[in-house]
């Protein structure tokens, strides 16, 4: 006989569902994966800022963009903040609080950190929320006294 019986037939079809399954389930993870490493990535950011401040003795901050956010040290000579590096969400990660719409495009205000980190270990209480766009997983990062940032699952 050339064929395949009934049996190894439905054995096939059993392994493939149980593949595709997986495959499904797998990809629905990799958003919410994804959001939790922003989410470590950006406190680990932030730490790193509050350490450059104690270390530079200057205060060190982080402004918050439409899809990312930009490090930024404040210049003592010039009394403004200098952004140093800026980074980029993936386009399904929405950051809050949100920057407020720019006005005009011609007259650029100066930088404004929305987050400061001082270089006498202390930072403004605040916190920023990551989260799926069209969706209710949310991260949300509180900012506390010197390195004190936390992670809180919404």
């Amino acid at each position: 006989m050339n064929g395949f019986t009934l049996l190894e037939l439905l054995l096939v079809i059993v392994i493939i569902s149980l593949l595709a399954g997986v495959a499904v389930l797998s990809v629905g993870d990799r958003r919410e994966n994804s959001l939790n490493n922003e989410a470590e990535k950006l406190v680990a950011t932030m730490r790193w800022l509050a350490d450059q401040a104690v270390f530079q003795q200057q205060p060190h901050g982080l402004k918050i963009l439409e899809q990312g956010y930009q490090l930024l040290v404040w210049n003592p000579t010039t009394t403004a903040w200098t952004a140093s590096s800026s980074y980029q969400l993936p386009d399904y990660i929405g950051i809050n609080p949100q920057p407020p719409e720019q006005l005009s495009i011609e007259k650029q205000p100066p930088i404004v950190a929305d987050i400061v980190f001082y270089p006498d270990q202390d930072a403004d209480n605040d916190h920023i929320d990551l989260s799926i766009k069209d969706s209710d997983q949310t991260v949300q990062l509180r900012i506390g006294a010197y390195r004190e940032i936390h992670i809180v699952q919404n």
